[in-house]
C-alpha cells in the first residue's frame, strides 16, 4: 500500500508502480473497482492503487515522456507503464468512472507512440527491435483501453501480432529465438557474409557503446 510495504532488501521501489498495477489486475480480475465490490477493505484497496498511479503518471510537455506511469530508471519502466496502462484502463471500463479518462488516454498515447513502425514494442520509444513479453503486455494495454472506450488504430494490433507471428514457430508455438544482449540495442542491425557464412550486428549500448555479431546457422 505504500513505498515502506518491503521488508528490508527485498522488492525493488523502481517498480512499486508494475507490481502495484499488478495487483490492481487482481482486484479487477475478481470483479472489483473502486466503486463496486461487496466488500469494502477490497474497494479500498483499488482505490489506493488508483489514486497512487494517477500521482506517478507524468505530466510533460514532451510527448516522449508525458502520461508515463512512473520514472525511467532502468530501462524496463516499459513494463510498469504497459502494466499500469492496463490496469486504468480496466478500472475505466468496469467502474465507468469518466475522470480516469483522460489519464488513460494520455498513458495509451504514449503506448502507442512506443511501438516500432510496422512490428511490436521493447524497451524506451520506438527502440527499432522488438520484444514478445513487452510487446505481449502492451497488446493487452492497448486493447483494454480500447474496450474502455478509446480509439485506437487497428493497424496498431495488425503490426503487433504481426511481428510476434515472425518469431513464433507456426507448427508448435514456440519462440524461435531469443538472444540477450549486454545491453538495449540502439539504430538498426547490418547484416554481412564473410567466408560463406552470414552474420547480423547490433549496436548496443552502455558506458562504451559496443557492436555485437551474432552467425546465422
Amino acid at each position: 500500500r505504500d513505498a515502506g510495504r518491503y521488508s528490508q532488501n527485498k522488492g525493488d521501489a523502481q517498480h512499486d508502480v508494475g507490481v502495484t498495477s499488478l495487483a490492481l489486475l487482481a482486484f479487477t480480475g475478481f470483479g472489483y473497482t473502486h466503486h463496486f465490490g461487496r466488500q469494502p477493505e477490497f474497494r479500498a484497496c483499488v482505490r489506493g492503487g488508483v489514486d497512487y498511479l494517477q500521482r506517478m503518471q507524468v505530466k510533460s510537455a514532451d510527448s516522449q515522456v508525458d502520461g508515463r506511469f512512473g520514472g525511467a530508471g532502468t530501462e524496463e519502466w516499459i513494463y510498469d507503464h504497459a502494466i499500469a496502462n492496463m490496469a486504468m484502463a480496466e478500472v475505466l471500463l468496469m467502474s465507468g468512472d469518466f475522470r480516469l479518462k483522460n489519464s488513460v488516454r494520455r498513458a495509451t498515447l504514449l503506448s502507442l507512440r512506443a511501438q516500432n513502425p510496422g512490428r511490436g514494442w521493447r524497451y524506451g520509444i520506438q527502440p527499432s527491435h522488438s520484444d514478445t513479453s513487452v510487446t505481449g503486455w502492451m497488446i493487452f494495454a492497448i486493447k483494454s483501453a480500447e474496450e474502455a472506450g478509446l480509439t485506437i488504430d487497428s493497424q496498431a494490433f495488425t503490426d503487433g501480432m504481426s511481428w510476434i507471428d515472425e518469431v513464433t514457430d507456426k507448427a508448435t508455438g514456440d519462440v524461435l529465438a531469443e538472444i540477450p544482449l549486454p545491453g538495449r540495442a540502439i539504430g538498426a542491425p547490418m547484416s554481412y557474409m564473410v567466408g560463406g557464412r552470414q552474420y547480423i550486428a547490433v549496436t548496443v549500448q552502455g558506458d562504451i557503446p559496443q557492436l555485437v555479431a551474432l552467425a546465422l546457422d
